[in-house]
């Protein structure tokens, strides 16, 4: 069988596409094997290698070779050959694209591979802390003179002179935006229950579900906690709030996006002593206690005083409430 799929994997490169779309068909297939994985790390990972070439193929192809690439990175000893910055680099844009077809498959590759720490680190953006101050500033006192506060680099011309700064929105912050935006699961529910939804989807292909298991994975790494403890270079905004939404058992949220968020929210939590974002967590702002206790609180009756001790948006829940019945999240 080795040679087999050795030889297959030759039709990878052939110049005809249906050809492409055949080897990589029976790639997704056998990709299914587990014991068959060591056979497609042979040759320091050639054929995977060529298969993450293929995410730029036709979508038909290329969406086969996703799916080969998603069984193949839920072995760890394969995971290290998908440390590539320019492949991660196409998995972002092919998520955040309107309309890909492709983007909760490549949702679904990334937080496999982003378990490596190695690769999650190619997402995280480095969190400085005077820009962190300027950023509190427009964002609570914003002004049309001066521009958001944005992560850019500067080129040099053949004269010397550096020329205008080149915008350069962070990985992370793009992930955050298409996951925090209305997907179609959301809009159908809005629909259902007679509301007429505030904006459509930003893609009708895609939920995104699986982005919450990449910041799960980032927020296990220090830099990783910071940076989501830290602002966004988008709007200003603690780009942990943006997670937070998520956490309500009673939104009727996907399991998966419940829970990678809880994971992010709670791996944040453990470095409170942080002088550059820790302090972001017991901020107002944040508002972070509500959103773990929400969850705990059920239709039980409290003395006025407990009452009063209560965050204020604990206060004046309506009744009746379920506690949250998923030990996991508790």
């Amino acid at each position: 069988m080795e040679a087999q799929l050795l030889e297959l994997f030759g039709f990878l490169n052939d110049s005809r596409e249906d050809i492409r779309k055949l080897a990589a068909e029976n790639c997704a297939g056998l990709s299914k094997a587990t014991d068959l994985h060591p056979v497609f790390g042979h040759n320091n990972g050639a054929a995977i290698k060529r298969l993450m070439e293929m995410i730029a193929d036709h979508p038909l192809i290329a969406h086969d070779a996703i799916s080969a690439m998603v069984n193949l990175s839920a072995n760890p000893d394969l995971v290290p050959y998908f440390n590539n910055e320019g492949f991660v680099a196409m998995l972002v844009i092919t998520i955040i694209l309107p309309d890909s077809v492709l983007a909760d498959l490549c949702c679904m590759l990334l937080n496999n591979i982003t378990k490596d720490e190695a690769i999650a680190k190619l997402l995280i953006p480095e969190v400085d802390a005077k820009e962190e101050e300027e950023k509190l500033k427009r964002r609570f006192n914003p002004s049309p003179i001066v521009p958001k506060t944005e992560e850019t680099t500067t080129t040099i011309n053949a004269t010397g002179e550096s020329e205008k700064p080149i915008r350069k929105t962070p990985y992370l912050d793009n992930l955050m935006e298409v996951f925090v935006r209305p997907n179609t699961l959301a809009t159908k529910a809005q629909k259902e229950e007679g509301e007429e939804p505030e904006t459509a989807p930003h893609n009708p292909n895609a939920t995104y579900n699986f982005l919450a298991g990449v910041f799960a994975n980032i927020s296990m790494v220090p830099s990783g906690a910071k940076a989501l403890r830290s602002r966004s270079n988008v709007d200003n905004v603690i780009r942990l709030s943006k997670l937070l939404p998520f956490l309500n058992h009673e939104g009727g949220w996907d399991s998966i996006r419940r829970g990678g968020c809880m994971s992010a929210v709670k791996n944040c939590c453990f470095d409170v002593q942080d002088e550059t974002t820790g302090g972001l967590l017991l901020s107002t702002e944040l508002n972070l206690v509500p959103y773990i206790l929400l969850p705990l609180c059920g239709p039980n009756d409290f003395d006025d005083e407990d009452i009063d001790n209560l965050p204020e948006d604990l206060q004046l829940l309506n009744l009746p409430r379920l506690v949250n019945q998923l030990p996991t999240s508790v």
